[in-house]
């Protein structure tokens, strides 16, 4: 018999609010089979997965053969499934609960004792309550702590220790009163990322944007601290108090930013509309510890391999790493590429890569034994600072740390570290900083090839200038036109051996303008170097000294 043919019987419709797997499961008890495997595999001659998703292929296929079976129009139950299936993915890649929705089975023991049905909106990781008894969703059995599986038996009650669901009209207690109203108003997003603070509250947001494994044991005094802290300030307050960062060195600049960190991400997770909350509301005050076992059990494989004899509290992901640094991601990929910080593994994609704490403490403090021991010349730039002069030799403030890393360029420390990246207290000297661009950028490759943009920060002319200066054949694009231009380094070097920009000289000397142009006058303004271009372009033969002089 062909399955997709197969017409039940007994053809129930699905209700709005049921969920996909418990649906099958109904339907299955009721055809007098155990579990929706073997009800699938006797009646449709088709294995099912051990678990159903809508937006699966296999669910999608289960989906057209319930509707043939059903004698229900072609599409009619899929809508209803997947699209509240797809509204529980809008988390994307902040996803840190295992698919967001638990595949294991979830319930409210009143509903199913009273109407024998499991509701969809129960399989939502961060839902604790059930907005209609104001009672617990359970995640395994109340008696014996067994999960549940998705058994016939499931409609009755525990199967392994006989404890029977019991049909109440309300169990109204204030607490999960207040659960069953966050539910639909605070930030998903704010309680997951909560989530991982409560599964290690030593931690330092370890792993953001991965998944972990649904404990259906630990679920909800992890996820009922998750709430409490996207909801109540006095108890982010005491969670901050309790649980201090457990860095290497509490004195040392890593250790100073991963606190800094911690405490600015807690306090970030508090929902706007549902702040204020007293946790004395709560039933739970204290904070879910897992054993580090249990909590390495928490974590997908693919990350296991880290582990190594390391605890979870020494390893962070590109975007903690970074933001401890005070840089960029590519900053960071780019400190590992020359060897300067250790990331553990040899993962090629970027993201995946994980860092331990402890050795790039110990990285950072070795880069700063180099430091020049007098204190920073009056002159000294700080890293961000130094920005502004980097960009006028096509460098950036990763450069700069790489040549101090090799003792090209002298740097000094300062004594406080602020809140902007353990390596901001770098200091550097400009003179020596502007000597070692200007040797760096002749050692270029004259091939090289640059952007629009970088020409533009470099010579530090207009969009429109440097458009005029291009057409007219004195800079030259490589390829294209317009903000696709490409250029290569010799017609750089060639243009700033002839042309001197005031704007570029007074931003390498950290001067005004007007200051520069009035100690070197014969520096150019961009509409100078344009007129000089259109000169030269219409009379080639004369030298650009000359012109220059008569400009």
């Amino acid at each position: 018999m062909d399955p997709i043919q197969t017409v039940l019987p007994y053809r129930p419709r699905p209700r709005s609010e049921e969920d996909i797997q418990g649906f099958t499961l109904r339907l299955a008890s009721w055809y007098g089979y155990k579990n929706h495997t073997t009800f699938a595999k006797n009646v449709f001659e088709w294995t099912l997965p051990k678990y159903l998703d809508a937006e699966s292929t296999s669910g999608q296929r289960w989906l057209e053969h319930l509707e043939a079976a059903l004698r229900i129009g072609p599409h009619e139950l899929s809508p209803g499934w997947a699209s509240s299936a797809a509204t529980q993915f809008t988390l994307g890649s902040s996803r840190l609960i295992q698919d967001v929705r638990v595949r294991s089975p979830r319930l409210c023991e009143h509903c199913v004792a009273q109407h024998g049905r499991f509701n969809k909106e129960w399989q939502i990781a961060h839902h604790l309550a059930c907005p209609v008894h104001y009672s617990p969703l359970l995640n395994c059995c109340p008696s014996c702590q067994s999960p549940f599986v998705w058994e016939r038996s499931l409609f009755k009650g525990c199967k392994k220790c006989g404890h029977e669901w019991q049909a109440k009209e309300t169990n109204s207690t204030a607490a999960y009163e207040l659960l069953a109203n966050l539910q639909s108003s605070i930030c998903p997003e704010s309680v997951y990322r909560a989530y991982l603070h409560a599964i290690n509250p030593e931690g330092h947001s370890i792993w953001l944007q991965k998944n972990i494994k649904f404990d259906p044991r630990t679920h909800h005094d992890v996820m009922l601290t998750a709430y409490a802290l996207a909801s109540s300030p006095e108890f982010s307050e005491k969670f901050l108090t309790d649980f201090s960062v457990d860095s290497n060195s509490s004195q040392t600049a890593v250790g100073e930013q991963l606190d800094r960190l911690r405490k600015t991400r807690i306090r970030n997770l508090l929902n706007e509309d549902a702040a204020g909350i007293e946790s004395s509301i709560f039933p739970r005050t204290d904070f879910m510890r897992p054993d580090p076992e249990k909590l390495w059990a928490m974590v997908l494989p693919k990350y296991r391999r880290y582990r190594d004899n390391r605890t979870i509290n020494d390893l962070a992901d590109s975007t903690t790493a970074s933001e401890v640094l005070g840089i960029t991601v590519h900053d960071l990929n780019r400190l590992v590429d020359t060897g300067i910080i250790d990331c553990l593994g040899n993962s090629t994609v970027l993201r995946d890569r994980v860092y331990s704490l402890a050795a790039l403490n110990a990285q950072v403090e070795q880069f700063f034994k180099k430091a020049e021991k007098p204190k920073a010349p009056s002159t000294g730039l700080s890293l961000n600072s130094t920005q502004k002069v980097l960009k006028r030799f096509g460098f950036s403030m990763i450069d700069a740390v790489i040549w101090a890393f090799d003792a090209k360029l002298p740097f000094w420390i300062a004594p406080s570290v602020k809140n902007d990246g353990a390596l901001k207290c770098v200091y550097l000297e400009r003179t020596s900083l502007v000597r070692r661009c200007e040797e760096e950028f002749h050692n270029r490759s004259d091939d090289e090839v640059l952007t629009r943009q970088q020409v533009r920060d470099i010579t530090c002319l207009s969009d429109d200038a440097l458009h005029q200066v291009s057409q007219m054949g004195l800079l030259p694009s490589k390829r294209w036109s317009g903000h696709g231009a490409q250029f290569e380094i010799r017609t750089i070097k060639s243009f700033l051996s002839r042309f001197r920009s005031t704007r570029r000289e007074a931003a390498i000397l950290g001067v005004q303008s007007k200051v520069v142009k009035s100690i070197h006058p014969d520096l150019l303004d961009d509409h100078q170097i344009v007129h000089l271009s259109k000169v030269l372009h219409s009379r080639p033969s004369h030298s650009s000294s000359s012109l220059r002089s008569n400009a």
